[in-house]
């Protein structure tokens, strides 16, 4: 969007911009609560909704409108938002920066054109003066840089993916990292990167290079971990430890990426059907001693109930063999703490002191 961007500022110079009733801007803390407002909204829509709101509430700077942009999820809300708060806008003469957070340049010139005939009732016909900006709005002049690491690239990535791609292109990165970095604090960059990452598929490096926008690590930390399940190329985590300048947040950002990467152990669980075939193999021996050794070689991939246990130990005739069986299958039993009324199952006292001695040693 450079050549429009350079024709529609050009533009902007040569067409006098009217005075509107808006006197005063937002202050950072007000236009931040705003921000994170629209922010947090479930939907779309909901966002745009909430962003109208704001604008036909609120005096906004170009700068705290095109963040409000950025925020929404297509350029049609944008568009439509861009309308509204034009007539609200605080310097009109730097609202040509609203148009770098479109991702068309149809949209932007659709927006520039109604800028130029929008029918607003005006207070006064004099041309509005070029207006300072506040202090609060010139972080976006401020030249934007990315910190001289090493990052990955996502290219023939065939790794575990938080989202399947197309990833963002270099050109659309750099208007989604623009309107973070022109937001006015770690916090609201913080919300912006979030929305950031559900609107389009980031590689690590993109990811890593917006966080480094924060300066707080502490909030570079959370923003890089609530963002991580949206990656692309999710196992070239372990880059980003060039992000944080403690060893402790390094190490706290590895465990991190490594626990969301491992999977949970599967559900260890026997079937109905599963049990009736290990009866049929118990079954089929003739002796405790042959069925004693074939739960050795069972237990290793099954985990039985308390119940499915009881129902094992009725394949064997002798109290001490049942002992025996109930001590093998304990270790690896979904409800240890029902395991104490197996002792129902032996006749004899000093059998059941056994067991429940061997319970309170947690199977050993």
């Amino acid at each position: 969007m450079k050549p429009l961007l350079i024709l529609l500022i050009t533009l902007s110079a040569l067409t006098p911009s009217s005075a509107q009733d808006c006197p005063n801007p937002m202050g950072n803390i007000a236009f931040q609560s705003a921000f994170n407002l629209v922010a947090a909204q479930s939907t779309p829509q909901k966002k745009l909704e909430q962003a109208l709101a704001l604008a036909g509430k609120n005096c906004l700077t170009s700068s705290q409108v095109k963040n409000v942009c950025v925020l929404l999820s297509d350029d049609a809300s944008r568009l439509e938002f861009g309308k509204a708060a034009w007539n609200s806008t605080f310097d009109r003469v730097n609202f040509f920066d609203v148009y770098d957070a479109f991702g068309s340049l149809s949209f932007a010139l659709r927006l520039y054109d109604y800028t130029q005939h929008a029918g607003v009732q005006e207070r006064r016909a004099t041309p509005t003066p070029v207006v300072a900006v506040p202090e609060s709005s010139k972080e976006s002049l401020k030249v934007m840089k990315f910190p001289a690491i090493l990052y990955p690239t996502h290219l023939k990535y065939t790794g575990k993916k938080g989202c399947d791609g197309p990833v963002i292109d270099e050109s659309g990165f750099a208007m989604m990292a623009s309107g973070i970095f022109g937001q006015p604090t770690d916090e609201t960059r913080y919300v912006a990167i979030q929305a950031a990452v559900q609107q389009r598929c980031f590689s690590m490096a993109h990811l890593m290079k917006v966080c480094s926008l924060i300066g707080d690590e502490s909030m570079r930390f959370k923003a890089l971990a609530d963002a991580f399940s949206r990656v692309h190329d999710l196992e070239h985590h372990g880059a980003a430890k060039a992000l944080f300048s403690s060893a402790a947040l390094q190490n706290d950002w590895v465990q991190f990426a490594t626990t969301y990467l491992t999977p949970p152990p599967p559900v260890c669980q026997v079937t109905d059907e599963d049990l009736k075939t290990v009866l049929r193999s118990l079954q089929s021996k003739n002796f405790p001693d042959e069925k004693l050794n074939l739960l050795k070689t069972i237990r290793v991939s099954k985990c039985f109930s308390t119940g499915q246990v009881r129902t094992i130990t009725k394949e064997f005739s002798f109290d001490q063999n049942k002992l025996d069986a109930m001590k093998l299958l304990f270790e690896k039993c979904t409800d240890q703490s029902n395991y104490y009324t197996l002792g129902d199952e032996l006749n004899f006292v000093y059998l059941r002191d056994d067991l429940n001695e061997f319970i309170r040693k947690g199977g050993k």
